[in-house]
């Protein structure tokens, strides 16, 4: 892992490799995989962690607990999402640090750092897009609950039957 960190192009795809195997994976296991998987993700966080100062650990590791707080609470207390096991797989609290680390190594490689106006001009894009999901979700659960309320659940957007599924 040292080898990748001295590289953050390089750690950077690491990661997504990692999320591609894991997305390939899940589809074709039971909850017992789940949890292999789980394990797996964390033992890949806790080696990218090794290398690094105690404050960059510190800050994923509080990223780790927010993301996943909100995870259930945007999944299993609201219900606004489920996953395909009707659970929070264990792979994902630790799959929000490695997307945090590697934005952060995405910022340090030079085709970031070396073009500050396009790092600048994806940072705002990726922002207007993540604004964009984030209020559709919010129109979606407030026009669920107002058609449930005056309609009946039969004309919800998402209803128990048909939850929106994260595949």
């Amino acid at each position: 892992m040292p080898r990748l960190r001295s590289s953050p192009a390089l750690f950077t795809l690491a990661v997504i490799l990692v999320f591609v195997v894991l997305g390939l994976a899940d589809r074709h296991v039971d909850l017992t995989g789940q949890l292999g998987l789980g394990f797996a993700t964390w033992l890949v966080l806790l080696a990218a962690l090794r290398p690094l100062p105690l404050e960059r650990r510190v800050q994923t590791l509080l990223v780790v607990g927010v993301a996943t707080w909100m995870e259930v609470v945007g999944s299993i207390l609201w219900g606004v999402y489920t996953y395909r096991l009707h659970n929070l797989p264990l792979f994902v609290p630790p799959g929000h640090g490695l997307v945090y680390l590697a934005g952060i190594s995405l910022s340090e490689t030079r085709l970031v750092r070396g073009k500050r106006r396009w790092g600048t001009w994806v940072r705002r894009r990726a922002a207007k897009g993540e604004n964009v999901l984030h209020a559709a979700r919010i129109a979606a659960v407030s026009l669920n609950r107002r058609m449930t309320r005056e309609n009946g659940a039969e004309y919800a957007v998402r209803t128990r039957r048909n939850p929106l599924t994260i595949r």
